[in-house]
């Protein structure tokens, strides 16, 4: 009688819905239907197993986080109206002393807009 070959099931590191089936990519979609993507052929005893695995540890419908490739740059638009940057938007400088200054001892008042940009750049 010749050994069963175990089936290795690996989700993706982003957590979504999609595994790696031996070589075949496998995913659940909004309606938490299994779907083949790639890969190896899909096949009826990996299907069984990947099904199983879903149904043991309650699997459902994660979409995909956005790639990095994906996401358009942000466009930053406010323009200072004060200080030494007076006429500059904020990518116009790499000042990230001043930036933190600002935040820190600033009033925006009125220039939600513009504060929200520099906390954005901050945490790039």
């Amino acid at each position: 009688m010749a050994k069963e070959e175990k089936i290795n099931i690996k989700n993706f590191k982003d957590g979504s819905s999609s595994w790696w089936v031996r070589d075949a990519h496998y995913f659940l979609n909004e309606n938490n239907e299994l779907l083949w993507a790639a890969g190896e052929s899909d096949k009826t005893e990996l299907r069984e197993a990947l099904e199983q695995f879903i149904k043991r540890n309650r699997k459902v419908y994660v979409p995909r986080s956005e790639s990095i490739f994906e996401i358009e740059p942000k466009e930053y638009t406010e323009i200072f109206n004060f200080g030494k940057y007076s006429g500059k938007k904020v990518t116009d400088f790499q000042d990230t002393k001043y930036l933190k200054w600002l935040l820190k001892n600033f009033n925006f008042g009125g220039k939600e807009k513009l504060k929200k940009e520099i906390e954005d750049i901050l945490k790039n």
